[in-house]
Parts: C-alpha cells; structure tokens; sequence
C-alpha cells in the first residue's frame, strides 16, 4: 500500500482515498465497499444478518487479504476495532494517516445519510456515536503517522496536504 486512510465514519477516508489513487494512478481499495462486492449485500444488512462481530470478521479476512496489494486503502471507521487489525496495519510501512473530524460535522455530513447506511448511528444514537468516536479516536492516533482535521478542508485540499506532507507525486514520478 502506498497511503492507508484510517478515521471515523464520514471523515473523508473513501473520497480522499478516491482523489488520492487517481494521482498516483493507482488503484483505491474501499474496506467497506469491497466487503459490500465480496457479499452482495450492503453493510447494514451485514450487521442485521451477522451482527457486529460477524461483520469484523469478515472486514478483517477482507483486510489481510487486501493488504499485500498496492494502492490507496480507505479503512472502515471501526476496522481498529480488532487488535488483530490493529497489529496488521502497524506493521505496514506504508504512512497511515488519520482524518479527523468533529461530530458535529459527521452529523452534517451524513444528514441524509443516517437512516439507511450507518449502523452505529442507529444503533448508539448521539451521545453513543460521541462515546464511540473518544475511544475510537485513542486507536486512531496511535496507529497514524500523520493527521488532519477534515472539517474544514475539501476532500482535494486533503489529499494535497497527504502528497505534499509525505512527497507522493515525488515517488510517482521516480518510479
């Protein structure tokens, strides 16, 4: 992998991660869109049918399988979730950047979104998501090499701080 993109749910991992591999001009690896190909079902039917847990599992085989590839790799919100994913990324040399964003800018960002495609939203409610978004942010720093906060920022300007910060476009051009 050339970049991984780790953070919570609407930071800007998979549009980033889009805008990132179109200027290496490599391939983007959505976690949660490839686990959405590999099913043929959406992510929360996969958390009604195998519950949480059956749905990390699956993200988790997904994830190691995904990583011996080069690319871009947009990280599920909760993919930290499993040491064992924790410990696979660590050890990836590849510069994991973490897009920080408030929840207050979560919830407007997925205004339209909340009802039908984001399971902890429903299930945690605001002060859960709150909760969740602390503890989960404690993985994210740990893990990261780099990070941003995305609140402000377009998705373009993001992926620019990312090349320029860790000279990307340089590594295209000397391949």
């Amino acid at each position: 992998m050339k970049v991984i993109l780790i953070g919570f749910m609407a930071s800007g991992k998979t549009t980033v991660g889009r805008i990132l591999a179109e200027n290496l001009q490599t391939v983007h690896f959505d976690l949660d869109q490839l686990l959405v190909l590999k099913t043929g079902q959406t992510v929360p039917e996969l958390f009604l049918k195998r519950g949480e847990s059956g749905f990390r599992k699956l993200e988790h085989e997904l994830l190691a399988e995904v990583l011996s590839r080069d690319g871009v790799l947009s990280t599920g919100g909760g993919t930290l979730l499993r040491p064992d994913n924790f410990q696979l990324l660590s050890q990836l040399k590849a510069p994991k950047i973490f897009l920080k964003v408030a929840i207050s800018t979560v919830l407007l960002r997925l205004t339209n979104d909340q009802q039908t495609t984001r399971p902890m939203i429903q299930k945690a409610g605001l002060r859960g998501l709150e909760k969740l978004e602390r503890v989960r942010e404690k993985q994210y720093r740990q893990l990261s090499d780099y990070e941003i906060v995305t609140d402000h920022l377009s998705a373009q300007q993001v992926a620019e701080l990312i090349c320029q910060k860790f000279q990307l476009s340089r590594q295209l051009d000397n391949r």
